[in-house]
């Protein structure tokens, strides 16, 4: 009976196509939305059957950034009531109001408009609209750095105003105003609520900080019972959002790690290990080089990665691992998996180590000893980056670390991060030595168990921290557990990928530099390996905890671009040197590379 009289109404009035207003709108609720809420819309004449369709036009107002005209974003709903329309609030419907990249807390404000199609005879769909409306949408999570560099911009803010913010169980309130600053001229008081700030709902700090450039900002405060509209002076705080200097930052950064690598003495190194490649490669005749050369280099890897029964279940057990991982599922518990699988492969290496004398061809104790306080040394630059992972994302869990990261390499901590990038790179590097006797494989005598025993131990330990490395700085699976089965699989095959490519790339590097062994390479690896490492992390706590550490992290998404570009750059340079070397006659590479 309804679609007939919904029928015989829009054919009286001659409906276009746009609809007829036939439906009152009275109320949104709730005001504040986050992924998994339901956005009830109360209002009068819904149809029952016909599924409605809502439309939300209007402005997007986000801490220190312009404010988003002509945002619109669509949703479906349905009937459960006479008078109620249910949204289940998506991910997808959240990322529309946000943003996706850089999620950030957002008030919406404008209109509402909610269709429903009408019967196939009308040729008019039945829609109701309502104006002022104001929704404070919650991403599911907002980048670390970006809630780090907005709380400091927020307090710098306030003192540009002459005022400060203090937190309570209300939300925010000014705290003690400077006599003539820029809060007291405009009327500002202490104990005043702040509201709002150019249209955002102020709930924390991190959203006390006006659009870029602003000259004058609206600031609407609670004093007493009635909010009251304020606007203060904005002009030359000059808040500029990170993402606006990413260009500038990407050159800056490309730059800095031209310059940085030229006077480090990491150029040194990749002169050496251009020159020994060279050298391993130039085992067959110089005519048939480029013919032998894949044959040669992947005869030189076959001999650097294990290939016994027990290595191949090591590694079915790791790439288990990192499934599970990958579809959101835990191997004990979130907080703990990272910390707990390599921790029990040390256990195992240290135990097998004392087990069998330190694995030479005779048991001692003392030669058990000082290989375990070697292999020890070893982690501290791995140690560092699991500090470095729970005190920038304030936890350990693979998910949320994976989440923090883009699918892209110059989204990875180890590009995005400087603290990351120097303990990251030196924790590879820590994997490069071996934990069994170097002289045990000259092939001057035959391999013993126990040498075959700390081999195994190691290549396992080795196989779990590069798992655990591909989770935290190298962007892990990149797919929330939350998409397809087909989609996990293939983040699921890119991290397991990822952690062969970091195998392979280490058992290069040891058949290129030949045997090291942990004990002879103790001094080495504390200057090179945990030195650096403990810089790093002093880096990452002084981003963290100064003025201009804060204004770093802003424009720190520019480098990663630039780290990235630059090191694959560094590396064709490198194979084009040596493949051209090896076809002509010996060059001199006693000369740096970039020179």
């Amino acid at each position: 009976m309804l679609r007939v009289l919904l029928a015989l109404v829009c054919l009286l009035l001659g409906c276009s196509s746009e609809g007829v207003l036939l439906i009152g709108l009275e109320e949104v609720s709730p005001r504040s939305i986050g992924v998994g809420d339901r956005l009830r819309i109360t209002g009068t004449g819904y149809p029952e059957d016909p599924p409605a369709v809502v439309r939300f036009a209007g402005s997007g107002h986000r801490a220190g950034e312009p404010v988003l005209r002509g945002l619109e974003v669509e949703a479906e709903a349905r009937t459960v009531g006479p008078s109620t329309l249910e949204v289940p609030v998506t991910p997808e419907l959240v990322r529309a109001f946000t943003g996706d990249a850089d999620a950030r807390r957002t008030t919406f404000r404008g209109d509402l408009e909610v269709s429903f199609r009408a019967p196939k005879r009308a040729g008019a769909s039945v829609v109701g609209r309502r104006s002022g409306i104001v929704l404070d949408v919650t991403p599911e999570e907002t980048p670390h750095t970006t809630v780090q560099v907005l709380r400091r911009e927020g307090r710098r803010f306030a003192a540009f105003l002459g005022t400060e913010i203090v937190r309570d169980d209300g939300g925010l309130r000014l705290g003690q105003v400077e006599a003539g600053g820029r809060a007291a001229r405009a009327g500002l008081r202490e104990g005043d609520r702040v509201l709002e700030l150019e249209g955002l709902v102020v709930a924390d700090v991190e959203d006390f900080v006006p659009p870029p450039n602003a000259r004058r900002s609206l600031v609407v405060v609670q004093r007493g019972a009635e909010p009251l509209p304020v606007r203060v002076d904005s002009a030359g705080f000059r808040f500029t959002s990170p993402k606006a200097l990413e260009p500038a930052a990407a050159l800056v950064g490309a730059a800095l790690a031209a310059f940085a690598l030229l006077c480090s003495p990491l150029a040194r190194a990749f002169s050496f290990f251009e020159r020994r490649l060279i050298e391993r490669l130039s085992g067959a005749r110089r005519a048939e080089a480029r013919a032998e050369l894949g044959r040669v280099l992947l005869q030189g890897l076959a001999r650097e990665l294990p290939t016994s029964f027990s290595c191949s279940l090591a590694v079915l057990a790791a790439t288990c691992a990192l499934v599970l991982l990958s579809f959101g599922r835990s191997l004990l518990a979130p907080e703990v998996d990272l910390v707990a699988l390599p921790l029990s492969t040390l256990a195992a290496l240290i135990t097998t180590t004392l087990a069998v004398g330190g694995g030479g061809a005779r048991w001692s104790l003392r030669e058990a000893v000082k290989r375990i306080g070697a292999v020890l040394l070893q982690q501290v630059p791995f140690g560092i980056v699991l500090f470095l992972a729970a005190m920038t994302t304030g936890s350990l869990s693979a998910r949320t670390l994976v989440a923090a990261q883009g699918p892209w390499p110059w989204q990875w901590h180890l590009a995005a991060q400087p603290g990351f990038a120097i303990a990251g790179m030196a924790a590879l590097g820590a994997l490069v030595p071996i934990a069994r006797p170097a002289r045990a494989f000259t092939g001057a005598r035959p391999v013993t168990r126990r040498e075959r025993a700390v081999e195994l131990a190691a290549f396992t330990h080795h196989l779990a921290v590069a798992t655990v490395l591909v989770v935290i700085v190298f962007g892990g699976w990149g797919v929330p557990p939350g998409g397809t089965l087909a989609l996990q699989l293939l983040g699921a095959a890119a991290a397991v990928g990822k952690v062969w490519v970091l195998l392979v790339g280490v058992a290069m590097v040891r058949w290129v530099l030949g045997a090291m062994d942990v004990v002879r390479l103790q001094r080495t690896a504390l200057v090179w390996l945990c030195l650096p490492s403990v810089a790093g992390a002093a880096l990452s706590l002084t981003m963290g905890n100064t003025e201009l550490g804060a204004v770093f992290l802003g424009i720190a998404e520019g480098f990663g671009p630039a780290l990235v570009l630059f090191a694959a750059l560094g590396v064709g340079l490198m194979t084009r040197r040596a493949i051209a070397t090896l076809g002509s006659r010996p060059a001199e590479l006693g000369v740096h590379a970039w020179l």
